[in-house]
């Protein structure tokens, strides 16, 4: 018959493990408002250029990649009566008489009106592309005349000077019907590029 041996009982011996590290709960919450803060932060800075440049405003472009744009005075109505013209350099747009310089409106019988730059470039953008101060820049095919038989109330030019001035017009009102009272009404986007 097979013998019955009762359980040896052994001695007890016990394995201590080292202490779970004691839960930090202020840690998880400083990195989530630091992440949120770095977030609003980088909104408000996107938000900022965007406003700043225009929607669609990348920079870059073949004439000055890298530069920045400093606005000179905001969005400005001009009108231009033939004979005039405008300095980009002048804050106020203001037009004056005499020779011609960065834009000019010029009218003569039996010739027509046209835009001209005298020391700039000026450049007509395509119909259906969005102005901007990133669309100027990017422009490489300029040329210093622009009849008025090719412009229309809501056609967008670029013009820009020597001395780093740059502007995007919108043309507002065209009266070019009879030479002695022709005008040009423009809406005038001035800034300076910097590199």
């Amino acid at each position: 018959m097979p013998s019955y041996a009762p359980p040896v009982s052994r001695p007890a011996t016990s394995v201590s493990r080292p202490a779970p590290p004691p839960r930090r709960k202020g840690i998880a919450r400083t990195a989530l408002f630091a992440a949120l803060g770095a977030l609003v932060l980088t909104s408000v800075a996107v938000a900022g250029y965007v406003l700043t440049n225009g929607a669609s405003d990348t920079g870059g472009g073949t004439a000055s990649a890298g530069a920045t744009s400093t606005p000179q005075a905001g969005q400005r109505t001009v009108t231009l009566a033939s004979g005039q013209y405008l300095e980009l350099n002048d804050v106020a747009l203001t037009p004056r008489e005499g020779p011609e310089d960065d834009l000019y409106f010029a009218c003569v019988e039996f010739e027509g009106c046209k835009l001209g730059a005298n020391h700039a470039q000026l450049a007509q953008l395509d119909a259906g592309e969005r102005g901007s101060h990133a669309a100027c820049r990017k422009r490489n095919v300029f040329t210093t005349i622009l009849n008025t038989d090719t412009l229309m109330a809501g056609s967008q030019l670029c013009v820009r000077n020597q001395e780093g001035f740059a502007a995007l017009i919108t043309i507002k009102n065209l009266s070019v019907s009879d030479h002695r009272d022709a005008s040009v009404v423009l809406i005038m986007d001035v800034w300076r590029d910097s590199a």
